[in-house]
């Protein structure tokens, strides 16, 4: 890295959007195959384990919720577009 803000920008929303990626794809399989009450599970299980994550830093107060929300925020916006996309399909 060459220390610049703007390519610190770039890499976290690259980071933010393979995060949503990741997360829909996994949704939209989920949703395709077991129907889109099991697929629930994954927006689920990526808010419990950024909840799990921050509590286990340094215990969960009010102050790091907004850790909470930067960390899941992506995935399980991801998590359900591809639930939404996966129950229409079917």
């Amino acid at each position: 890295m060459s220390g610049r803000e703007d390519d610190l920008i770039l890499y976290l929303l690259a980071m933010a959007a393979g995060t949503a990626l990741g997360g829909g794809v996994i949704a939209w399989i989920m949703a395709r195959r077991h129907g889109w009450r099991a697929a629930l599970l994954v927006p689920l299980a990526i808010l419990f384990g950024a909840v799990g994550m921050v509590w286990r830093s340094g215990g969960l107060d009010r102050a790091h919720f907004g850790q909470v929300a930067v960390l899941a925020a992506p995935a399980v916006i991801g998590a359900l577009t591809g639930l939404a996309i996966g129950a229409l399909r079917r």
